[in-house]
């Protein structure tokens, strides 16, 4: 079964990708193989994994069986990206990956100031998957420039939940809920034959007490 999570930053994408790659644990799993796909550790690997697969073409990756990849707006693989209209190779890229995929995960956040806070907290201290704590007194330091690109974002991945792959959103703020049912629906929505071993794991693995961001308000 080949799963495929669409994100975009800030969004908890690299969260739900390894709890997703350690229940599923046989399968192969990428995060981000299409940012700086030739230099980055993850692109090294991926490009290896091609080759020994006998996997020529980037368009072709699907053909790697029982893989997770995680993926993140306007990524996508450098050698056919048409410069001309990149938006619309970057849907059609996606239309690939519809057809290939078993099972895609759309993965947003509702909430654009505490997109903003996230944003702003790892681009300042580049820490990307760090806990930080935030002060409420610091809440002028996030601007409408800011949350602008959140909502960009956002819209680019509804624009693909609506004309591409035809299926809703799955937000951060159901995919780490406080409330377990909640959680538990997310799970149940993208109709992946978990064990109940592994539902026990995902709760736990998705429970607020994880996030990064790990002042009252959020936990």
């Amino acid at each position: 079964m080949n799963i495929w999570i669409q994100a975009y930053g800030r969004t908890g994408s690299t969260t739900l990708f390894r709890a997703l790659r350690y229940v599923l644990d046989s399968h192969w799993g990428f995060s981000e193989p299409y940012l700086n796909e030739n230099n980055s550790a993850t692109g090294k690997i991926y490009q290896d994994t091609k080759k020994l697969m006998n996997v020529k073409n980037d368009y072709d990756f699907y053909k790697l069986k029982n893989i997770i990849i995680k993926n993140n707006q306007w990524q996508t693989p450098f050698e056919n990206i048409n410069r001309d209209s990149p938006i619309q190779e970057f849907f059609n890229f996606h239309k690939v990956v519809k057809e290939n995929f078993d099972k895609v995960i759309l993965l947003g956040r509702r909430d654009d100031f505490d997109w903003a806070i996230s944003s702003y907290q790892s681009h300042n201290s580049e820490k990307y998957s760090s806990p930080y704590n935030w002060n409420e007194s610091d809440n002028y330091l996030i601007n409408e420039d800011r949350m602008d690109i959140g909502r960009r974002w956002k819209q680019f991945l509804i624009e693909l939940s609506k004309n591409v792959y035809h299926k809703k959103i799955t937000w951060y703020e159901d995919l780490y809920s406080a409330d377990e049912s909640v959680r538990l629906k997310q799970f149940l929505d993208w109709d992946i034959p978990f064990t109940d071993a592994d539902i026990k794991i995902l709760l736990d693995l998705t429970h607020p007490k994880h996030r990064y961001r790990r002042d009252a308000s959020m936990i």
